[in-house]
């Protein structure tokens, strides 16, 4: 078996030529890594925003939701009143001998 011999030099020279390669990638990669990290931040930044909006319209949601029930809780007393005044009104009517009219 033949060995060769290489000086210091040639060595560096022969590693360097190996390494060169893998220090560029290494380059591209945390340059690629750093646009992917500020766009995940981007990203989160914007999240946050969707979110808070979000939150505000559920609350807006809920309170006129409330508002609502309250409404119709109102109206169905209003009814109801309006209803037992009508009969009221009927039975007066009918024990003076009145006819109503529409």
């Amino acid at each position: 078996m033949h060995m060769t011999t290489l000086t210091k030099k040639e060595f560096e020279q022969g590693l360097d030529k190996r390494i060169t390669p893998l220090t560029k990638i290494l380059s591209q990669t945390t340059a690629l890594l750093t646009h992917v990290l500020e766009d995940v931040s981007g990203l989160k930044t914007d999240m946050k925003t969707v979110k808070d909006t979000l939150e505000s319209h559920t609350i807006t949601l809920d309170a006129i939701s409330k508002n609502t029930e309250i409404s119709k809780a109102e109206s169905a007393a209003i009814k109801a009143r309006f209803d037992r005044h009508e009969q009221w009104i009927k039975q007066m009517a009918a024990k003076l001998d009145m006819k109503l009219e529409s």
